[in-house]
């Protein structure tokens, strides 16, 4: 497996290209802004795009993403509860900071427990509410991709549309429950582990 982490956009979102280095497939997650560099990485790569998959409906993680599905013609993945909220903008707040004269809308909803494939690499989806109703995490390997239910130090806000701090705190202590040698690969900031995280994370201790 090999990851590109790219840091995007004002709010400084990480997009990650996750590429399977045995059948030179990839797949972007989260790409929230400049779409050039996110093409120009894939490119230099030189690997096949096989799908874009979205951790949630927030615009920060899905900005590019018009873009990139304009170059290529490949599916649009998110959870399933997030589905609605990707395509309006007062829910994934595109009305407020965004241009939202590009709907999108997902060709896949995303459930609990489905894989998600690329090359001979899989994830498991792991439903974690709270920062918004269809927030995912994906896990492959002794990778853990949080989206904004889990930062290094910190974890995702509850006080934007489709918020839940009761949810959030649940989806945090199941991720706490995982191996504590998971990488964990956020939407914003630096990378962790979960033992490290359960070390000096006052949301998951």
């Amino acid at each position: 497996m090999f990851i590109k982490r790219l840091t995007v956009g004002e709010f400084a979102t990480n997009c990650y290209l996750v590429g399977c280095e045995e059948k030179s497939e990839a797949l972007v997650m989260d790409p929230g802004a400049e779409a050039g560099k996110i093409l120009a990485e894939l490119a230099l790569c030189g690997w096949e795009l096989k799908k874009v998959v979205l951790t949630h409906a927030h615009f920060d993680h899905f900005g590019a993403a018009a873009e990139i599905l304009a170059q290529y013609n490949v599916p649009l993945l998110i959870g399933e509860a997030d589905g609605r909220g990707l395509e309006d903008p007062g829910l994934n707040l595109a009305g407020f900071f965004g241009d939202c004269k590009q709907p999108l809308k997902a060709d896949e909803l995303l459930a609990e427990g489905q894989k998600v494939e690329i090359g001979a690499l899989e994830f498991t989806v792991l439903h974690t509410p709270g920062h918004t109703p269809g927030s995912i995490c994906l896990l492959g390997g002794d990778v853990l991709f949080t989206g904004d239910t889990l930062f290094a130090g910190s974890c995702g806000r509850t006080d934007l549309p489709g918020g839940s701090m009761s949810m959030l705190q649940e989806s945090l202590r199941r991720l706490a429950s995982l191996p504590e040698n998971l990488q964990v690969l956020p939407g914003h900031g630096p990378s962790s582990t979960i033992g490290q995280e359960l070390a000096v994370n006052p949301f998951l201790g």
